[in-house]
């Protein structure tokens, strides 16, 4: 499946991109992992709030639950950044998704080595990107609201999200904008 991508990337989705290519060519290569760049929360009724983008024929994809892919992540920009000599600085998440049940050969690997393996293409400053902390399990999802249930399950998606296994790297972005 190929990476859903700008085609003249431009500020903040210059870095975004690059680091979504990267992780596209090098992250879980065994497995079906798609990449997706930055999200916008898109309000949905009744009050619920969710990562979504939309696709090259203008349709909605809801960030969630994907059960077509083995794992997906995507990136989602805190509403505020500030500037200082014309650098910008930005807060961004990178949320990962993982069906460990179509992920058959993550299944008999401990949820940390796989965070372990995300972080190392995240180390080094990649774009800009410095990682300033990580977070597991739904409580990675904070900044959404998700009042809804998934399939069969009488829950709403945060009471059971087996087989899927969540978690972000919260990172501090600095950017030029002229100079991405």
């Amino acid at each position: 499946m190929p990476t859903p991508t700008i085609t003249t990337p431009v500020g903040i989705d210059i870095p975004i991109q690059k680091l979504q290519n990267k992780l596209t060519a090098k992250l879980w290569t065994g497995l079906n992992y798609l990449s997706y760049g930055q999200s916008e929360i898109i309000e949905g009724v009744p009050k619920v709030y969710v990562p979504g983008t939309t696709n090259k024929n203008g349709e909605y994809i809801d960030m969630f639950l994907q059960d077509t892919i083995d794992a997906h992540s995507f990136f989602y920009v805190q509403p505020t950044e500030t500037e200082e000599d014309g650098v910008h600085t930005a807060e961004v998440d990178l949320i990962f998704f993982v069906n460990l049940s179509k992920a058959s050969d993550l299944l008999t690997r401990a949820k940390e080595e796989i965070i372990k393996e995300a972080r190392g293409y995240l180390r080094g400053d990649p774009y800009g990107f410095k990682i300033t902390g990580t977070t597991k399990g739904v409580t990675s999802l904070s900044d959404f609201s998700f009042e809804r249930k998934v399939g069969k399950e009488s829950g709403g998606f945060a009471d059971n999200m087996q087989p899927y296994f969540v978690f972000k790297f919260t990172m501090e972005l600095k950017y030029k904008l002229n100079n991405c």
